[in-house]
């Protein structure tokens, strides 16, 4: 993790001295080399990306009466896109960034055992995951050529990496994978973006569609969920707003 956000603000950094250079250029000068190549070619056919953001995200309960509500995390990663055909503006993306997110749950059964001192029926997921989307994005150019609005559709996969579960009943903490939620996910990616100069924001919402509490001998809160496996389900959503410099 470390590692990764010290490239990120490498990357940054390198970026912010392309853009310095090309503000001191002469008026009526023009770029030349990489500056001219990368960071003042808006209509570029493939780009690279840096982002970061903020999630909404949330756990959403079938089966079950359970009561949930949403918690703050924040993404960082890389993307990297291309334009699929000459003739329309249709690209295709992937990235790949760390996400956080997780949940606050109140569960319907108090555990047979009584509670520690302060303790009450609460469950905190916090969960730290690999984010990996693929979506199409459909560009579209507004009177502007360094301005878009660009509509987007996908799929993204999530692979669990850490993270904790605290037991407000009993004041411990868990992993959120441990005998506990699956580390895979999967689903849908809808949201738009836009794009101005080199700078882009989109705003996204991932629609989970893996059980991720899975059978109910894995799932360390079946009891105390009320969880069935015939017809029940744990599965994943997340509000992103990001925002990033492409070149």
């Amino acid at each position: 993790m470390k590692k990764f956000v010290i490239t990120a603000i490498a990357l940054i950094i390198g970026l912010n001295i392309n853009a310095q250079e090309a503000r001191n250029m002469p008026v009526g000068a023009k770029p030349t080399g990489k500056i001219a190549g990368r960071w003042n070619n808006y209509e570029r056919r493939q780009y690279f990306s840096v982002r970061t953001g903020v999630n909404i995200s949330q756990l959403y309960f079938s089966g079950m009466d359970v009561g949930s509500s949403s918690i703050a995390g924040f993404n960082i990663g890389f993307a990297a896109g291309w334009q699929l055909s000459s003739q329309t503006p249709l690209f295709a993306e992937i990235g790949i960034s760390y996400s956080g997110k997780g949940a606050s749950v109140v569960p319907p059964n108090e555990p047979a055992e009584a509670p520690v001192a302060g303790g009450y029926n609460k469950l905190r997921y916090r969960m730290h995951t690999l984010n990996i989307p693929v979506v199409l994005k459909y560009k579209i150019r507004m009177n502007q050529r360094n301005f878009s609005i660009q509509p987007l559709f996908g799929m993204y996969m999530n692979l669990g990496m850490g993270g904790n579960c605290q037991d407000y009943w009993s004041r411990t903490i868990t992993g959120s994978f441990d005998d506990n939620l699956d580390v895979f996910d999967a689903g849908v990616r809808l949201g738009c973006g836009m794009a101005y100069t080199n700078f882009y924001m989109e705003l996204t919402y991932d629609i989970g569609l893996v059980n991720l509490a899975g059978k109910e001998g894995k799932f360390r809160y079946t009891d105390r969920m009320g969880y069935d496996d015939f017809d029940g389900g744990i599965r994943s959503g997340n509000l992103a707003l990001t925002f990033g410099v492409e070149f």
